[in-house]
Formats: structure tokens, C-alpha cells, sequence
């Protein structure tokens, strides 16, 4: 609206006055392509987190920056040491990334005190590469690391992704897995 009104401007005064056109000072400029929605990005605890009596922890780390349509997200997933001093080892890790929240327990499933936080719309392995530049999602990991990069697509604008960390734990329960004891939620901004 605010661009209209400067055009509107711009265009009658060169009309009506044959000096100089009129120029937009740069604060204006500036103010012209601010964010419409404000995008923001927090946890969603769970109210119990997995057995950590094997000692690790999947856990998510994430930039502070707005979430916005086509610009790049990276999430940081990492096993941390939880009751014993051992140390962490090269993890195979998945995201689980989905629109909605859910609270499922995973003890049916032979995980006990894991939640599943997200309504799967995919789930993710973290391979051995980064993503293609024209991927919405891609995942890889590098040690005890597993990256996430997350594109949203216009169609996701105000609405939320969320994103869940886990990770493949042969003998640590019977599924085989550790989840971890939060989800990401990005509310996505222009």
C-alpha cells in the first residue's frame, strides 16, 4: 500500500512540476519489503523424554533467525552424554518433519519413555550429503552430527513445520531407537 502511495506521489509530482523527478529517500526504500507475517521458531516439549540409561540423548540445536518462505533453515541434531561417561559415537540419525503435532508413546512399539512429538509427513535419514540447491529438505550427518536444511515452499506460508530428531541405538530398547525429548516447531514468515 505504502509503495502505491509513493508511485501515486512520484508519478503527480512529475506531472504537475516539469523540475527534477522526486526521489524516495532510502529509509524509505528500506521499509518498503519488510516481512509481512513474522516468522519465529521455538521447542515443543514432551512430558517425558527416552530411557537415557545407556547415556545418549538425541538433541536438536537450531539458528535464532525467522523461518521464511525460500530461504535455507538448518537444524543441528546431536547425541548428547547423558548418565555415563561414555562417548558419543557416529550416530545414524532420521528427522521426522511434519504439519502437525501429535503426543504418541513409543512403548507399544518396544521404545519406552520415547514420545513420537510430530504426525509424520516424512521422515528423513541423514545420508552423506548435503541437498541439491532446488531440494525443499535435505539431510545428511558427519560423526556424532546430523544436519537438517529446510526450504519451505510458498504454499507453507503461516503455517508451522515441525521437527523431530531420533536416532538408530541398536540394543538400547527393543525398536532400536532413542527420539528425542523435544520437537522444533517453525512458523513460517515471508
Amino acid at each position: 500500500m505504502r509503495l502505491i502511495a509513493i508511485t501515486a506521489v512520484l508519478l503527480l509530482g512529475s506531472c504537475s512540476t516539469p523540475d527534477a523527478p522526486k526521489t524516495i529517500a532510502p529509509a524509505e526504500l528500506d521499509t518498503v519489503d519488510e516481512p509481512t507475517i513474522r516468522g519465529r521458531i521455538r521447542r515443543v516439549h514432551s512430558n517425558q523424554s527416552c530411557d537415557t540409561s545407556h547415556g545418549y540423548l538425541p538433541y536438536i540445536l537450531f539458528e535464532k533467525k525467522q523461518p521464511r518462505v525460500n530461504q535455507w533453515h538448518l537444524l543441528t541434531g546431536v547425541v548428547g552424554v547423558g548418565t555415563t561417561t561414555k562417548t558419543p559415537k557416529p550416530m545414524t540419525a532420521f528427522w521426522v518433519v511434519g504439519h502437525k503435532l501429535l503426543e504418541t508413546p513409543l512403548e507399544h512399539f518396544a521404545a519406552p519413555g520415547c514420545q513420537l512429538l510430530v504426525q509424520p509427513t516424512t521422515i528423513v535419514f541423514a545420508g552423506q550429503t548435503a541437498p541439491a540447491p532446488n531440494d525443499r529438505i535435505g539431510a545428511w550427518s558427519k560423526g556424532t552430527t546430523a544436519f537438517l536444511l529446510i526450504r519451505p515452499a510458498p504454499a507453507t506460508l503461516g503455517h508451522s513445520i515441525y521437527v523431530q530428531l531420533g536416532v538408530v541405538e541398536p540394543g538400547h530398547n527393543m525398536a532400536g531407537i532413542i527420539a528425542s525429548a523435544f520437537s522444533v516447531q517453525l512458523e513460517i514468515g515471508t
